[in-house]
């Protein structure tokens, strides 16, 4: 696996794994110093303190933040106020949050079994990324970006990458190994992609054979914009995706692309492209363009698929991950006494 699928799988797993992004919070309370890390959960008989349920503390809270607002209307957030069944906002936040590090003792616990560990270079390279960020943009603005983050400081967001770290490790040891990989190969789901891509193939194949651009434009294109630019688009440079327009720039007038992909943006999905360059439409030039601008216009057939191609090895990861995430929602979870010391914080949801 070259260095470059690596750092894939590393965006990928990040991705899925923090998907905290979340407005500023008020970091105005913190674990009581006498007792600053107690146990506050077993899972599968491994302890959780309260260091592990930190970042996912900050999450959780955030994600309850906006039903309390819209089932109260109320801008000051009582999290012991009951909300079912004689559970606390509070209460619910702190178990959902064990939950969400139960999936973290799980990947541990695998990584343990399977002689998964972080190098000093990786444990280095992430302490070193932190430190120079600190350095780079201050104390204060640094110290503002980890409680956005949900850290609670440097030393919790360096634990916290190193366990992603590890999760990465784990999921990149698993996948190249096919024995290990055996136990998660029911979670492999196929490419969903892949049979719009077919179909957009066959029209490419259609199109080099002879047929008419255009009269499989009509028939075949999923473009919401055909109706009222059926003789093309006209663009100039940061009009377009920059794929859509690296194509264009790349083909001669009458030249057709290969398929090209883009993200279609505005949660509409991901979109198969066939290209043909074509002379701009001297009306629809509705800017003044300046002195050597170049002027495009282009055709194209879009084919629309629900997510973007991914590489086998992607869906491998992606099996081991949801594989990982299913065992922990089975695990056998105690909730002990000191998980209801463990303090709430108050997000800010930016107004």
């Amino acid at each position: 696996m070259s260095n470059k699928s690596i750092k894939r799988l590393f965006v990928m797993v990040i991705a899925i794994l923090l998907v905290a992004v979340f407005a500023a919070c008020n970091n105005d309370t913190s674990v009581d110093e006498a007792d600053e890390n107690p146990v506050v959960a077993i899972v599968n008989g491994i302890e959780v303190f309260a260091e592990d349920i930190n970042y996912y503390m900050r999450h959780v809270e955030h994600m309850m933040a906006m039903p309390f607002l819209n089932m109260y209307m109320d801008f000051e957030f009582d999290w012991e106020r009951e909300y079912a069944e004689g559970i606390t906002f509070a209460q619910e936040i702190r178990e959902q949050a064990v939950r969400l590090a139960a999936f973290q003792a799980t990947f541990v616990q695998e990584a343990a079994r399977l002689g998964v560990v972080v190098t000093d270079e990786v444990r280095q390279e992430i302490t070193a990324f932190l430190t120079e960020g600190l350095e780079m943009i201050g104390e204060e603005a640094f110290a503002n970006w980890l409680v956005q983050e949900g850290y609670r400081d440097i030393e919790d967001a360096e634990r916290q990458y190193n366990m992603n770290a590890l999760l990465n490790d784990l999921i990149f040891y698993i996948v190249g190994n096919p024995t290990e990989f055996a136990r998660f190969e029911q979670f492999l789901m196929p490419d969903v992609a892949s049979a719009f891509i077919e179909r957009a193939e066959e029209i490419l194949y259609r199109i080099n054979f002879g047929e008419d651009f255009d009269v499989l434009m009509f028939e075949y294109s999923e473009d919401p914009g055909l109706a009222e630019y059926p003789d093309g688009y006209t663009f100039t440079r940061g009009m377009m995706v920059s794929e859509f327009e690296a194509a264009t720039l790349s083909l001669e007038i009458g030249e057709v692309s290969e398929l090209v992909f883009t993200d279609l943006g505005g949660g509409r999905g991901f979109g198969i492209h066939i290209i043909k360059r074509v002379e701009p439409i001297e009306e629809d030039i509705t800017w003044e363009p300046e002195e050597g601008e170049e002027v495009l216009g282009a055709k194209h057939i879009l084919i629309q698929m629900p997510s973007p191609p991914m590489t086998l090895e992607q869906r491998m990861a992606e099996a081991v991950f949801e594989g990982l995430q299913l065992i922990s929602e089975e695990a056998e979870i105690e909730f002990l006494p000191a998980l209801d010391s463990v303090p709430t914080q108050t997000p800010s949801l930016g107004f």
